[in-house]
């Protein structure tokens, strides 16, 4: 009779194990996807050390070498443990190869003062402090607030109180500045050149604190948050030009943020949404 029982009837037990081992099986899925995703942004970071070194530091070579993954999911609870402690082993050691090639670029590289201020005029900072630093609208194409159709949204719209500092992203000369009291268009705005075909414009400002031809540190208050021109709310539409035409900002907008921060501005600037001019 037990026998029957075990054979020809599932137990609440036994559904809770089979329910556990496919969400353990899933679970083991993804963090393989993962790893070896892991695995090729770092091979293609070896690669393209590979080449930046031997135009930089004298034809030498990254001996570095990275093993392809293979996984299999295990068969038992006891192989589940160890293949998840090499899974975060492994990702342990990639992150800390790539580490490993940042510091190794730090110490051989020798920059000239050209090189210094070319870093130092990279848009590389963030127009407003990370306090305030919110994506209501990213790069491309949106919905207009005023007529609702789609159009290309050129910059990136960070929305924010009014009279909140707006900060140059990187050093450079201020090109133009610019005010009006139209409701359309970028209303009072600040332009940067930043040397190498590169331009930061900064629209809908409230008040304007720097002059056309002044050269301008990264970081330097440039003006404030407003409503002017064609904003739908109080925000900053900020454009990054390069070479004449608008690139996502956020392409640029790295210093000083986490990993998950930076995501998690990514995130918000896919959004289809509605800009706010």
């Amino acid at each position: 009779m037990v026998y029957v029982q075990a054979r020809y009837f599932t137990t609440e037990t036994t559904l809770g194990l089979r329910a556990e081992n496919k969400a353990l099986q899933k679970h083991f899925t993804l963090l393989s996807s993962e790893l070896k995703s892991l695995d090729a942004v770092l091979a293609g970071i070896t690669a393209t050390e590979k080449i930046v070194e031997k135009k930089l530091f004298n034809d030498r070579a990254v001996t570095n070498s990275t093993n392809k993954t293979v996984i299999e999911f295990p068969t038992g609870m006891k192989e589940a443990k160890a293949l998840l402690k090499s899974l975060k082993d492994r990702v342990s050691l990639s992150l800390h190869k790539a580490a490993e090639h940042n510091y190794r670029y730090i110490r051989n590289l020798n920059l000239t003062t050209a090189d210094k201020n070319t870093i130092a005029g990279w848009p590389s900072g963030q127009p407003v402090s990370k306090t305030h630093l919110k994506i209501t609208s990213g790069f491309g194409m949106r919905i207009h607030p005023f007529h609702k159709g789609l159009y290309p949204h050129q910059g990136i719209d960070i929305v924010a109180p009014k009279g909140i500092p707006v900060y140059v992203t990187g050093s450079g000369k201020v090109m133009d500045t610019g005010k009006n009291n139209l409701e359309a268009g970028y209303g009072n705005y600040v332009e940067v050149d930043h040397g190498n075909g590169i331009i930061t414009r900064y629209a809908h400002l409230h008040d304007i604190t720097v002059n056309a031809g002044q050269f301008i540190q990264k970081g330097t208050i440039i003006g404030t948050i407003g409503t002017s021109g064609g904003a739908a709310a109080p925000h900053l539409h900020y454009e990054v030009l390069r070479d004449g035409e608008q690139v996502n900002p956020l392409f640029f907008m790295m210093d000083g943020l986490t990993s998950a921060a930076y995501a998690q501005l990514t995130q918000q600037a896919e959004k289809k949404n509605q800009s706010l001019d």
